[in-house]
């Protein structure tokens, strides 16, 4: 399938993605909602630019590193428990949203209410991330007075 543009497979429970080198045109790839731990095989899918892997089974972002052309990076409801794994997303030079807490997929267990990144300039995005760790968490300490935050957006221009 050389000439393969998008690929929907959410809700099949596929447990790998050996094969998809065989896609190189891929732009978009949905694979939520399945049973997913690893992630190595999208590093040769030099196209993508929407890659929706929530709710699986990835702990770990390897493979992603290099797809510089990925504008839309969904990975909520994965058990993503270490913020060294986003460090593997600086090279995601054209990211312009990554969510990693939704109301349908649940969250990581590395955030702790919905979250979604959204970045306008298209340099050192990911650069940014240990000040929203460092905003989000002084967020949660500094809320005292009861309230339940459901979303929190971080813009970066």
């Amino acid at each position: 399938m050389p000439c393969l543009r998008e690929l929907y497979l959410h809700r099949n429970c596929i447990t790998d993605m050996t094969g998809l080198s065989r896609c190189p045109k891929l732009i978009k790839l949905w694979l939520f909602q399945n049973n997913l731990s690893h992630i190595s095989d999208i590093n040769s899918l030099a196209n993508l630019e929407e890659v929706w892997l929530q709710a699986n089974k990835i702990s770990k972002l390897n493979g992603l590193e290099n797809n510089t052309n990925i504008l839309y990076l969904g990975l909520a409801g994965n058990p993503l428990k270490d913020y060294d794994e986003l460090n593997k997303l600086k090279g995601l030079v054209n990211l312009q949203e990554l969510s990693l807490n939704d109301i349908h997929f649940g969250k990581c267990d590395l955030v702790f209410e919905n979250i979604t990144i959204t970045i306008s300039a298209p340099t050192d995005q990911l650069n940014h991330l240990q000040d929203v760790q460092d905003a989000h968490y002084n967020t949660n300490n500094n809320n005292n007075h009861g309230e339940n935050n459901t979303m929190t957006s971080y813009c970066y221009k």
